[in-house]
C-alpha cells in the first residue's frame, strides 16, 4: 500500500514543523494515491486551521515510522509503552496499546498519546495487514489513551467510547492541549487534537455505551468492596442479605458486541459466516449454534469481542475489551502494572471493581442483549493500561491495583478520622503509604495527588 504524507508547520511558527501521515490518503497504488493527494491534503489542512501546509509526497508502508508490536495471542498485538508518566523525553507514549486481527477487519484498543504516535500505531497495523481498520475503543479519556484518535477515524473506523466520554473530555480539551503542549513541546504535538465526540445524531462514526450494572453477591477471597460493606452495614445484622444491586445509576445494557471476521486461533473450531461477512456486523445479530449445530438464544461465539463501560472507578469512562477468542482482557487503567495507579474517579468504586469476581462473572447475569455469556470470561492474560501484559489468573493480575488503592482508603480514612484538612492529610498521607511502596513508579507524586482525590470523596462518608 501506498500512504500520503503531509509536511506541516505551525502558522504561528515555521520554525516548527512536522510530516503527518494521513489515512484517508492510502492507496493500493502509488498512482492512486498521488491522484487524490492534492485534494485529501487541502481537506485535512482545512481541519487544522493551526497548521500551514508543506509538499506532499507518497509512500510505501515500509518507509512509515512504525510502533514495535508483540503478537501476545494469535492476530492479538501491543505494545508496552514506556515506563513512567509523559514527559519530554518520552514524548508521552506511556500508554499500553493494541489491535486485534481478524479476517475481515481490525480493532484498535487506545490510540496513543499523540498523533504522531496515533500515525505510528496506524502504520504498525498495516504493516501487518491491509485490512481495513473497522473500529477504535477508547478504554477512557486520558490523553496518553486518546490523543492519536483522529488518526483511526480518518482511517474510517467507528469509535466506542463510554456515554459519560463526550462531557468528560470535553470539560478538559483545551487545557489538556496547552499543557501537554508545554510539557511534550510542540514539535511533538503537531497536529494532535482532543477527541471529542459531535452529538451523535452528527457522528453516526461513534457508539456511546452506557454503563453496565454489577450485581454484587460474589466477591474474590479475601477482598472486601467498601460500597457492599456500607451497604450490609445498613442492614440488620439478622437480617438475610438477598442479591445486592449497587447503588448507582444504570442506563442500558453496558455492553457491545462486536465483530471483526473469524479468529485464526490455533486449535478453534469456527464456524463459517461466508465470503460477504458485513466487518461491522454485530455478532449478536447472527443466529447462533450451540455445539450440535442448533439454533440458540443464547449464543457463545469465539469469533466475539465485547466492549463493555464500566461504571465510575479510574475515570467516570472506563471501558474494558473482552476478545474471546484468545481469552484476553484489555482492561485499560482498570489496571496498573508497574506505573502507580492514578485516580481519577471513585476510589470506592474502582476498589468495587477489583473486588468483584470479575472477569469471571459467575454471579452476573446473562445479557441476552450483549450477546455472551459473562461467565465464561476467564482471562489468560490482561493487559493493563501501563506496564507489561500479565499472564495468570484475574485475581493475580488486579492484586497490585487492589492493595495499592485498599492502603490509600485506609491511610485517606485515618487521617480524616484524626481530624486533619486537607492541607495536612495529604502530607501525612503520603508518609503512611510509604511501606506500600513497593516497585511503584511515580510512587510520591502521583500519591499526593491521589490523597487529594481520596479525601474530598471519603471525608463525608
Amino acid at each position: 500500500m501506498f500512504h500520503l504524507i503531509l509536511n506541516v508547520c505551525l502558522a504561528a511558527d515555521p520554525s516548527t514543523c512536522a510530516a503527518r501521515v494521513l489515512p484517508a490518503g492510502e492507496a493500493v497504488t502509488e498512482a492512486a494515491c498521488r491522484e487524490s493527494g492534492a485534494a485529501r491534503a487541502a481537506e485535512w489542512v482545512a481541519a487544522h486551521a493551526d497548521l500551514a501546509p508543506g509538499g506532499w509526497d507518497c509512500v510505501a508502508t515500509d518507509t512509515l515510522p512504525a510502533l514495535d508490536m508483540t503478537e501476545i495471542a494469535p492476530g492479538v498485538f501491543t505494545r508496552v509503552g514506556a515506563p513512567g508518566q509523559s514527559s519530554a523525553e518520552n514524548t508521552g507514549e506511556i500508554a499500553n496499546l493494541s489491535f486485534v486481527v481478524g479476517s475481515t477487519g481490525v480493532l484498535v484498543v487506545d490510540a496513543g498519546g499523540t498523533r504522531a504516535e496515533g500515525e505510528a500505531l496506524y502504520a504498525a497495523i498495516r504493516q501487518r495487514t491491509d485490512l481495513p481498520i473497522v473500529e477504535l475503543a477508547l478504554t477512557h479519556m486520558h490523553p496518553d489513551h486518546m490523543f492519536g484518535a483522529d488518526v483511526f477515524v480518518e482511517a474510517g473506523a467507528q469509535t466506542d467510547v463510554s456515554d459519560t466520554y463526550p462531557q468528560a473530555v470535553a470539560a478538559r480539551a483545551d487545557y489538556w492541549i496547552d499543557s501537554y503542549t508545554d510539557l511534550l513541546g510542540a514539535k511533538t504535538m503537531l497536529g494532535t487534537k482532543v477527541f471529542v465526540p459531535a452529538p451523535l445524531q452528527q457522528e453516526p462514526a461513534v457508539r456511546a455505551i452506557p454503563p453496565r450494572r454489577i450485581y454484587a453477591d460474589a466477591l474474590l477471597p479475601g477482598r472486601v468492596s467498601p460500597m457492599i460493606e456500607r451497604e450490609n452495614s445498613q442492614r440488620a445484622k439478622t437480617e438475610a442479605v438477598p442479591r445486592r444491586i449497587l447503588p448507582y445509576g444504570f442506563n442500558g445494557i453496558g455492553g457491545i458486541s462486536t465483530f471483526i471476521g473469524h479468529r485464526q486461533t490455533e486449535g478453534l473450531a469456527l464456524p463459517s459466516q461466508g465470503s460477504n461477512a458485513d466487518p461491522r456486523l454485530h455478532r449478536s445479530d447472527v443466529p447462533a449454534t450451540d455445539s450440535q449445530g442448533t439454533a440458540s438464544g443464547l449464543p457463545y461465539d469465539p469469533d466475539l469481542i465485547t466492549i463493555f463501560a464500566e461504571q465510575t472507578a479510574h475515570t467516570d469512562n472506563d471501558m474494558i475489551v473482552w476478545d474471546e477468542a484468545t481469552k484476553t482482557l484489555f482492561a485499560g487503567d482498570l489496571v496498573f502494572n508497574g506505573l502507580t495507579p492514578v485516580l481519577d474517579g471513585s476510589l470506592d468504586g474502582w476498589l468495587h471493581w477489583l473486588a468483584m469476581e470479575q472477569p469471571q462473572h459467575a454471579h452476573w447475569r446473562f445479557d441476552r442483549d450483549v450477546g455472551v455469556d459473562l461467565a465464561a470470561m476467564t482471562p489468560e492474560r490482561v493487559v493493563p493500561g501501563h506496564g507489561p501484559v500479565i499472564t495468570g489468573t484475574w485475581a493475580e493480575a488486579s492484586q497490585p491495583t487492589y492493595d495499592y488503592l485498599t492502603a490509600l482508603r485506609a491511610e485517606t480514612l485515618r487521617a480524616i478520622d484524626a481530624g486533619l484538612p486537607l492541607s495536612r492529610a495529604v502530607p501525612a498521607i503520603v508518609e503512611a503509604m510509604q511501606p506500600h511502596r513497593g516497585d511503584w513508579l511515580e510512587f510520591d507524586e502521583t500519591t499526593e495527588r491521589n490523597a487529594t482525590t481520596a479525601y474530598k470523596e471519603l471525608e463525608w462518608q
